[in-house]
């Protein structure tokens, strides 16, 4: 999966485009381009697109490659609806209009930059004919001509009119991402890394086992059925590495959309996110205890937002589960166990007495 979580809002549509490295930087590989790029899909703050490399991937890099190694790396581009600006010809207001849906032609909406008027168009004709547009209410209408990527407009009394230009074409990204090196790969093998927090290359634990050092204190896992213990996770802020935020977002501790690693963050560390508001404005939470199961029988932390304009929340409590909260983990259960075994003791001592 190719993830970028750092991305503006308010796109229509995203691509991901897969190129290969190589010298000189003009000469680099199209992987998957054109008609065979990559769709991006929105899913909480992340932008993700799944990349399955084909035989056919590795034939365009190899293709004048003499190491056989392989540079990959993504463009992400984004695009707008199709859109621009009005005015009025006696320069009395401005405004705006766009496509009403990406890539579907013939109708849009409009409205006016201080917000006293909006209403809807729609091609009523041949593109470069006439169009109609209405305020919303009915009590107005008129036409507007095209002419190229311009053209004019009048109300339907002749008392108003204007100009309009397109500003937003829907071919034209309007914001252009470019990744750093996937992975350096040779056709031989992948390069052992033993920390780069990832359970791989025939590791049984995360960076460990296989051909990196024993797993000290960390269970071996199943390579292709992994089994994550959700107990070591009481709140997102618990995961110290990227790696972990991941698998504590899997367990679905989080009181809020999910765990995500804050890279906005000094240091990077895991909170819970969600979105807010009508333009999504992405939120994290640091999620601090302020009361543990030892003492009491719910678990406490408060959220506190750590992005300008995010709502204040109120403290969570979660009830504390027998795995989380052990009777000898106060004085009143320790002596409790002793009186327990010191009770079991003397009844067998009894018996084979007897």
């Amino acid at each position: 999966y190719l993830v970028l979580e750092n991305y503006p809002r308010g796109i229509s549509k995203w691509e991901f485009e897969i190129w290969e490295k190589d010298t000189p930087s003009n000469d680099d590989d199209e992987i998957r381009t054109g008609g065979n790029k990559l769709t991006g899909i929105v899913s909480g703050n992340k932008l993700i697109a799944e990349w399955t490399i084909t035989q056919s991937d590795i034939n365009k890099a190899e293709n004048d490659d003499v190491d056989k190694i392989y540079e990959f790396y993504f463009i992400a581009k984004g695009f707008k609806k199709l859109g621009g600006t009005w005015e009025y010809n006696d320069g009395a207001g401005t405004g705006i209009w766009e496509r009403t849906e990406y890539d579907v032609p013939g109708v849009g909406t409009w409205k006016e930059n201080d917000g006293s008027a909006t209403g809807t168009w729609e091609v009523t004709g041949l593109w470069g004919i006439n169009k109609d547009w209405t305020i919303d209410g009915g009590t107005w209408g008129g036409t507007f001509t095209f002419d190229n990527e311009e053209g004019t407009w009048i109300s339907d009394d002749g008392a108003v009119g204007g100009t309009w230009i397109t500003t937003t074409k829907e071919d034209e990204a309007v914001y252009e991402y470019q990744s750093l090196i996937l992975g350096a790969e040779e056709l031989q093998g992948p390069t052992t890394s033993c920390s780069d927090g990832i359970k791989n290359q025939g590791e049984t634990g995360i960076d460990c086992g296989g051909s990196c050092p024993t797993c000290i204190g960390q269970p071996p896992t199943n390579i292709t059925n992994v089994t994550i213990n959700c107990s070591q996770y009481t709140t997102c802020s618990s995961a110290t590495t990227q790696a972990k935020c991941i698998e504590a977002d899997s367990c679905q501790i989080s009181s809020l959309d999910e765990c995500s690693w804050n890279t906005l963050a000094s240091p990077p560390s895991c909170n819970s996110y969600e979105l807010q508001g009508e333009d999504n404005i992405p939120c994290y939470y640091k999620e601090e205890i302020t009361q543990t199961c030892d003492k009491d029988d719910f678990l406490t932390y408060e959220l506190t937002p750590l992005t300008q304009g995010c709502e204040e929340k109120e403290p969570v409590s979660i009830i504390c589960s027998s795995k989380t909260k052990l009777p000898l983990e106060n004085k009143f259960g320790i002596v409790l166990t002793i009186i327990a075994i010191t009770g079991i003791y003397f009844f067998f001592f009894r018996k084979k007495k007897e």
